[in-house]
């Protein structure tokens, strides 16, 4: 994901990404998970943390070989996540797919509910399968 740097070296906020959504850096370039929970998941971080690795039961891993640093942090203090910026894209990609398999509908580009085809679900499957989403989460 391509980011713009703020005009205001003073903001808290200084990355900007084309839809004009603000972003902080954590450490090394890695982006706040924060910010990209509430911006494109539209979830608050403690929420969308849980999609990362599937550690809390109920929950896929679909964080499986993308970048994210802070995931160990003391008191599993979720604000610490970062997500490496090439890999935001992929993990917002994963977790739409989990979402469409999940409730087993999509909203088509006029915003209109459409329900899933058994086909369609069972190909949202074979995709979360061989990205890891269902395997256990390491503990």
């Amino acid at each position: 994901m391509k980011f713009e740097r703020c005009v205001d070296n003073d903001s808290l906020w200084p990355l900007i990404d084309a839809d004009g959504h603000h972003y902080r850096e954590v450490v090394d370039g890695y982006i706040s998970f924060g910010d990209v929970s509430i911006n494109l998941l539209d979830r608050q971080c403690q929420y969308a943390s849980r999609y990362i690795t599937g550690a809390m039961a109920g929950y896929p891993k679909l964080g499986k070989g993308l970048r994210f640093i802070g995931l160990d942090a003391p008191g599993g203090n979720y604000h610490a996540i970062g997500i490496h910026p090439e890999d935001i894209e992929e993990f917002r990609y994963r977790f739409e797919a989990y979402g469409a398999y999940a409730g087993r509908y999509v909203f088509d580009n006029k915003g209109e509910l459409c329900w899933l085809s058994d086909a369609a679900i069972e190909t949202l499957y074979n995709y979360l399968d061989c990205i890891g989403a269902f395997e256990a989460a390491e503990v």
